[in-house]
């Protein structure tokens, strides 16, 4: 136990922090970014003026911090999600079988509820970057033209044209939190029908002297480790598969194909 205590959990959390800051945090977002930007600024002329800077800017930059997200949620959740998971598993089932029957029932609707839930965030969460992405472009197109704005702009219709894209990002942002209301709420009833069923279980098994007492005082605080780390481990595979929405969104811009390039064997000028 002193040795897992003093050397084994700090060389992991230590290893864990040197893979996701050291080796991807630092340099992948901004890996992406410059890769995404070495071709955006390659497509031709028409390409920018068919859109707007600021749109084309914001996924550019959008899209490496997304990427740069979804691996370290998917290094810490499904490490986290496998050891923890089995261990209390083992544990109940060492203690009694039926005790690991509620969180196998449990492990499995919160798949399900991952399953039905997960995928209509990461379309949502497509949307939302669309309306953000030109939410941005508006106001930096703005800002970029501004001598043309207070010359000949009235600030009535340039408002109002910057407003409707902010009432509309706002809207669709509230949808999508009307779907997260529904997701925690689900997740919380059934984190209290395991603590209850699984609490509920170990008492009698306890005194019917299938178990010892001390049995009891296992599963509540595993139990509750349990319920208590879903709902962090939930949002983090939702933020997975929403930052997977914001690069599917990203990349129908930036990876368009160069309408004008050289011919082959071109001489440089």
């Amino acid at each position: 136990m002193a040795l897992t205590i003093l050397v084994l959990r700090p060389a992991a959390m230590f290893s864990r922090s040197l893979v996701a800051n050291q080796a991807i945090a630092a340099g992948f977002a901004n890996l992406v970014r410059w890769q995404s930007h070495w071709h955006v600024v390659r497509q031709t002329l028409s390409f920018f003026q068919n859109d707007f800077a600021g749109r084309v800017a914001n996924k550019v930059m959008q899209v490496g911090n997304a990427l740069r997200e979804t691996v370290v949620s998917s290094i810490d959740a499904v490490w986290y999600i496998t050891i923890y998971g089995t261990s209390s598993v083992i544990l109940l089932a060492g203690a009694d079988p039926l005790l690991a029957v509620p969180l196998l029932a449990w492990f499995g609707a919160y798949v399900l509820l991952l399953r039905h839930f997960v995928p209509r965030l990461r379309d949502r969460a497509r949307v939302m970057s669309e309306a953000r992405s030109t939410l941005t472009g508006r106001i930096v197109d703005s800002y970029t033209n501004i001598l043309t704005v207070k010359l000949f702009a009235r600030s009535r219709e340039e408002d109002a044209y910057v407003r409707e894209a902010v009432d509309e990002h706002t809207e669709l942002f509230r949808v999508q939190l009307r779907l997260v209301t529904w997701f925690v709420t689900l997740l919380a009833t059934m984190n209290a029908l395991l603590v209850v069923v699984t609490a509920g279980l170990a008492v009698m098994l306890a005194v019917r002297g299938v178990v010892a007492p001390g049995a009891v005082a296992m599963v509540l605080p595993l139990t509750w480790q349990v319920v208590n780390t879903s709902g962090w481990v939930a949002f983090q595979v939702t933020s997975i598969f929403e930052n997977v929405g914001v690069v599917q969104e990203s990349m129908m811009t930036i990876a368009q194909p160069i309408a004008l390039s050289d011919r082959p064997h071109a001489v440089p000028l």
